[in-house]
């Protein structure tokens, strides 16, 4: 349900951002991702973070093998005295926020996480930047669960989002009015996206893509809903790789808008907040039916109604401004994310065997720039 998770902290790291020709400016940013916990079986935990420092990068050509300095500290995005003594050390210029409590169901048995994180944990982190001197341009992760109950697709930036239908969707709509409200007062560049159905390798557990890949390796049923009057369910997946170049390309746009606006002594812009998925989406069947043809397996199906767990029966993203705004263009469908999803599933997992060889590409399994 349009989740920011594990993915995002895996693959920034890792990803080939700079532009063919381009070089790495002389900035300062501070980057909030969600911190694998690898050694308690990849179970998350709210509000743990990798902080990842990368200060005064010096302008390197394209294709340099150099990497910035990098500094990856644990903490919680609640901790005031950490991110102050972060900001302290390093003036950042940008901030890419996309660390949260994420999933609609879980928010059911652990509340009080959702506020911790999405709520307090987003207010602890614009009070430090406001006061920074320069104040950095913020990009941060919405979700695409804001749309709630809105039937009015694709779903677009100017649609109604008071209707959620799930805790989770309600703190992020609050960080939605919390962003608009240190705007107006502090004149603060807040940029959110909203994101959609974000997978890809080093996802989260809880998300149907990545259990339905596990149950049906083990042999055992999974669920596939339908809405109460038997339609289908459907989502705008959206791959990493395509969040990650959209992120930069948000980041660059942010940071020079405000630069401008600060250097001409103007307020902030008002908080942009924009839909991110790949369009069309896609029905629960054809997700099942592109992992059964992976995976080599037949899947052993239960087609069940939607309970009323927060879940949405259908997301779609109109992602017309995203590319106005910020050159964002998702490649990957979802037959190639997953795919991707696979390899590294059964590599991680030691289940390479399982995986039929047909289905190995026969090129480099690269995105590129």
């Amino acid at each position: 349900m349009g989740e920011a998770g594990p993915p995002l902290g895996h693959a920034a790291p890792s990803q080939r951002v700079l532009r063919p020709g381009h070089r790495r400016r002389r900035l300062r940013r501070l980057t909030l991702l969600p911190r694998p916990e690898e050694t308690r079986r990849r179970s998350s935990r709210a509000g743990q973070l990798q902080l990842v420092l990368r200060p005064g990068a010096e302008e390197i050509p394209a294709g340099s093998s150099h990497q910035a300095p990098n500094l990856h500290r644990g903490g919680r995005l609640n901790d005031a005295v950490l991110l102050n003594k972060l900001f302290d050390i390093v003036p950042f210029s940008h901030i890419l926020q996309v660390e949260a409590q994420a999933g609609v169901r879980y928010a059911m048995q652990n509340p009080l996480s959702y506020i911790n994180s999405n709520i307090a944990g987003f207010v602890n982190l614009l009070e430090v930047a406001k006061a920074a001197d320069p104040q950095p341009a913020i990009v941060w992760a919405s979700s695409s669960s804001v749309y709630g109950l809105n039937t009015e697709v694709p779903f677009s930036e100017n649609h109604r989002t008071d209707q959620p239908a799930s805790l989770y969707a309600a703190t992020k709509k609050a960080g939605e009015e919390i962003a608009h409200t240190y705007n107006h007062i502090y004149g603060l560049s807040l940029t959110g996206l909203r994101f959609f159905t974000v997978y890809g390798p080093w996802g989260r557990p809880d998300m149907a893509y990545f259990f339905f890949t596990k149950d049906i390796l083990h042999g055992k049923g999974i669920n596939v809903y339908v809405t109460q009057d038997e339609k289908e369910v459907a989502r705008d997946f959206t791959y990493i790789d395509d969040i990650v170049k959209g992120c930069v390309g948000a980041l660059e746009h942010g940071g020079e808008e405000h630069r401008k606006r600060r250097e001409e002594a103007r307020p902030g812009a008002a908080p942009g907040l924009q839909p991110w998925g790949t369009p069309p989406p896609s029905p629960s069947e054809s997700l099942v039916g592109i992992l059964e043809t992976l995976l080599g397996t037949k899947a052993k199906k239960r087609v069940v109604k939607m309970p009323r767990n927060g879940d949405v029966p259908y997301t779609h993203a109109n992602v017309s401004l995203a590319y106005k705004d910020f050159g964002y263009k998702p490649t990957t469908d979802l037959a190639t994310g997953l795919r991707k999803f696979v390899k590294w599933y059964v590599s991680y997992y030691g289940i390479e065997s399982r995986v039929k060889k047909e289905n190995e590409p026969n090129t480099n399994d690269h995105t590129d720039d």
